[in-house]
């Protein structure tokens, strides 16, 4: 009896090992990256890439899962996200869930706020507390969440969404400080 008793620790070892390795292989495990001393420029599993800016978390799964995309910001960040239709891409907030199909734009999530400006295409803002509360944007738009209130408007500023071309513009202004003698 002792012997068959050892013969089933022994299995279920064996068992518990193998499930553990397939679920390590198969299942997806999370990595979480904070921009500590800059912008830190981050390339995600599926092609899509985002510049994390200063002071940023982002946390993203080391696989995708077939049927989404999704990842977590905690403060700004700008995507350039690899287009898929028949696999969306999420981004959760603490206010506000994002989608898009494939686009570029801007994310800006504070405890208070969080704010969208879309560069390219289009993006879909839902609202995590109110039911049914959503925005559609298209290119050149922006849209603020604050207390269940979207806020919508043209961006008109070219310097809006830094990083997109590496260009600044300036007009009538000047890039040398006056002296106030």
């Amino acid at each position: 009896i002792c012997r068959k008793r050892f013969i089933f620790a022994e299995a279920a070892v064996v068992l518990f090992a193998i499930g553990l390795f397939v679920c390590n292989r198969f299942m997806p495990g999370w990595q979480t990256l904070t921009a500590e001393k800059g912008n830190q420029l981050i390339k995600l599993p599926d092609g899509s890439v985002l510049l994390l800016r200063k002071g940023s978390t982002i946390k993203y799964p080391t696989i995708f899962d077939s049927n989404e995309r999704t990842v977590a910001l905690t403060g700004e960040a700008f995507f350039d996200v690899y287009r898929n239709e028949q696999q969306p891409f999420l981004i959760t907030t603490t206010h506000s869930i994002i989608k898009v199909l494939g686009t570029s734009f801007l994310v800006l999530s504070k405890s208070t706020l969080d704010e969208v400006v879309v560069s390219k295409a289009k993006v879909i803002i839902t609202d995590k507390e109110k039911d049914g509360n959503q925005v559609i944007l298209i290119a050149v738009m922006k849209a603020i969440l604050q207390t269940d209130q979207f806020q919508q408007s043209q961006v008109n500023d070219p310097n809006y969404i830094p990083g997109e071309s590496g260009l600044m513009y300036f007009k009538e202004d000047s890039i040398v400080k006056e002296n106030d003698d």
